[in-house]
């Protein structure tokens, strides 16, 4: 130390010793070690003052700036020179994969147990990207990490698991990643990794909050000791709060396993509690919960109609038969409790529904049947061939549970910020559910569909909703598959049976009213109707509650997050 301007602070020597002793970098990208090495000779000489002399004896690289080339290496975190045994890659495969040794390029460190802290903010890729560009490192990580067995995951979770494994017994680790892996299916593996020795130690969440200014990203701060941690600390930032006045709270690290975790309040817990108290989710009723359609090219498959005529998304008129056509559903053709369809868009349906199945029509019946159809779709065969993905030519690209979808009571959209969710129209089998227009739930013949609608667009189950999924800015919520299945639907007994019907009844009405709504003409009567709406909806709120058994206090939470 050396006493200097009044103050202390280091002398160059020690900050010279600091970094060659202490800090260590990785990266693939060659041109980000060489900025990070200069970053660190920067931070070095701060408040240093070199005279001239120095400068021009070549001081300052003889002798100030330290030789960092084995401290900040080039390299793959990720995959070491095992993956080149047994296999032969090209010179330029074998540079672009890079592949380091952690045991070679820092051989004292791991001699003596790892590193005692890393830290870090690993690339968000997803693992259908890195296929296309890399597929040896997807191979390799399947074999080697624990999280690179399940599905499409994202490269983030393997760094957490290499991270472990290179920290020292009384290790530490804190990265910034996104916070999906929390509650997503391909984060069970790493969830699993992380608590089955008890690892974690803090979460700092920001929720939706954004902390990267270019880019919209819901992350988190992990952190995580090797040493077990029988208890760790959580809390979550809201909007514009200060990450300084962040409130933590105690969590018990049994109570957190490979399944989604969930971060909830005591009281939070009190309620979802009750919720699963005498109730069968959604997916148990039974129901089918499936994703629309996709056509691989709609500027083909989905034509507008002017009058008469139809036209395609490439402004050409086309002749074809109004057999073969359907009305898709996109997000924009329903909302809460209401369905309305545009009427000028149709989609050619190449499809056969029987009793048990949808099946793709032989070209040769195509041919047959709508003749005109045909002759459309051969003229445009090129195109429709430059697709990722079909069975045909003339087929969709994904041509997802069209079968059950013709039968569907229910339409749910991918996005949401609140209970938006529809009935389909009696003359649904006129329709077909697109990708990007969300879900479709088909009901068991014995579920009454609207005492399921009137628990879906309540308040109370929509808040639970959001303990499940993942929340985006704005309070937007993803509505997948994964996260609706397991809303739960509560069990009718003769004690409740009365609340059903009056939810029932509700609903008729509220649906009633939305009809009257789309076409009431005067500003009296639209005013008349949106407040018989809301109106319903908060008896049906109130009903719902009554039906969870929840306290006042408890509704007060619900109300106040919604």
């Amino acid at each position: 130390m050396e006493y200097r301007d009044g103050q202390w602070g280091l002398t160059l020597k020690l900050k010279q010793d600091i970094l060659l002793n202490n800090i260590y970098g990785v990266d693939i990208d060659r041109q980000a070690v060489e900025v990070t090495q200069l970053s660190l000779f920067l931070k070095m000489l701060e408040d240093e003052t070199l005279n001239s002399t120095q400068v021009r004896q070549g001081a300052l690289f003889s002798k100030v700036l330290p030789d960092l080339s084995k401290n900040i290496i080039c390299g793959n975190s990720l995959i070491g020179t095992d993956i080149l045994t047994g296999q032969l890659f090209s010179f330029e495969e074998e540079k672009k994969l890079n592949p380091m040794d952690y045991e070679t390029a820092f051989p004292s460190i791991m001699r003596s147990g790892g590193f005692d802290a890393i830290v870090g903010n690993p690339p968000y890729v997803r693992i259908q990207a890195l296929k296309e560009t890399s597929p040896a490192s997807v191979m390799h990580f399947s074999k080697k990490y624990i999280s690179g067995r399940s599905g499409n995951y994202d490269l983030y979770v393997i760094f957490i698991e290499r991270g472990l494994s290179l920290i020292s017994q009384n290790g530490k680790m804190g990265y910034i990643i996104p916070n999906k892996f929390f509650n997503t299916d391909y984060g069970e593996n790493i969830r699993s990794v992380i608590t089955k020795d008890k690892y974690l130690s803090k979460i700092i969440d920001f929720g939706h909050s954004q902390i990267f200014r270019d880019a919209t990203t819901y992350t988190c701060l992990l952190f995580l000791a090797k040493e077990e941690n029988y208890e760790f600390e959580y809390c979550k930032i809201t909007d514009n709060e200060n990450i300084f006045d962040c409130k933590f709270s105690k969590l018990e690290s049994n109570n957190f396993g490979s399944a989604k975790w969930s971060f909830a309040s005591d009281i939070d817990s009190q309620i979802i509690s009750k919720l699963k108290l005498d109730a069968y989710l959604l997916i148990e009723l039974p129901a089918s919960i499936s994703r629309g359609s996709s056509t691989g090219n709609d500027k083909i498959f989905v034509l507008e109609k002017r009058g008469e005529k139809f036209f395609n998304d490439l402004g050409e008129e086309v002749l074809i038969e109004k057999g073969i056509l359907k009305k898709p559903i996109y997000a924009t053709d329903f909302t809460r409790y209401f369905f309305k369809q545009s009427s000028k868009y149709y989609l050619i349906f190449p499809y056969v529904l029987t009793d048990t199945e949808a099946k793709l029509m032989t070209e040769k019946d195509l041919q047959k049947q709508f003749p005109l159809a045909y002759s459309y779709l051969v003229n445009k065969k090129s195109l429709l061939k430059e697709r990722k993905q079909f069975a045909e030519w003339y087929g969709y690209s994904a041509p997802r549970s069209l079968k059950l979808h013709n039968e569907a009571n229910l339409v749910i959209p991918l996005l949401a910020d609140h209970g938006i969710f529809s009935a389909l129209p009696e003359n649904k089998s006129e329709y077909t559910l697109m990708a990007s227009g969300g879900f479709s739930i088909t009901l068991k013949a014995s579920s009454d569909q609207n005492y399921i609608l009137g628990l879906l667009n309540s308040k109370l189950l929509f808040w639970y909703l959001t303990k499940l999924s993942n929340v985006f800015r704005g309070g937007w919520i993803t509505c997948t598959k994964q996260y609706f299945s397991q809303l739960p639907i509560k069990k009718i007994n003769n004690k409740n049976n009365g609340v059903q019907e009056s939810i029932i009844s509700l609903v008729t009405q509220i649906l009633e009213a939305k009809k009257q709504l789309a076409t009431s003409q005067t500003e009296g009567d639209k005013t008349f109707l949106e407040n018989k709406c809301t109106s319903l909806d908060r008896q049906i709120d109130s009903l719902v509650y009554k039906l969870y058994d929840l306290t006042e206090e408890e509704i007060k939470i619900v109300e106040n997050q919604n």
